[in-house]
């Protein structure tokens, strides 16, 4: 009887070890997704800080905004709105995909939306 109790402790000993070590394993997994989300929240914020630094001396935000809304002033005035809605019209019809990935890419990092670049690829994916 002596020899089953012993056993029996034995056993008992092994599957409350086996169940500790199963829940260290999850914790130190929990503990290094949140080292991992720790560390891109810091590198996207030094990111931010880097662009904004960077963006200070750059004339690059103001080129954007006005080749942007250039033909948006313009299609007011009459003479040119058909110019404006033909050059459109051929933009969409002969520029291909990957241009057009790469201009939403610049435009984004311009003004430094990096979310941007996930809704226009969407909407690049929707409309193929």
């Amino acid at each position: 009887m002596l020899f089953l109790g012993a056993l029996l402790g034995e056993v008992v000993g092994l599957v409350r070890d086996h169940i500790k070590g199963r829940r260290d394993v999850a914790v130190a997994k929990a503990q290094a997704e949140v080292e991992i989300a720790k560390r891109k929240a810091t590198a996207e914020i030094d990111w931010d800080m880097e662009f904004a630094s960077q963006a200070k001396n750059s004339w690059r935000d103001e080129y954007i905004t006005v080749l942007i809304t250039v033909p948006i002033i313009a299609v007011f005035f009459p003479g040119y709105a058909p110019y404006i809605a033909e050059g459109f019209k051929t933009l969409e019809t002969t520029v291909p995909d990957w241009y057009v990935t790469f201009a939403g890419a610049v435009v984004a990092a311009a003004f430094g939306i990096r979310s941007l670049k996930d809704v226009w690829l969407t909407s690049r994916k929707k409309k193929n």
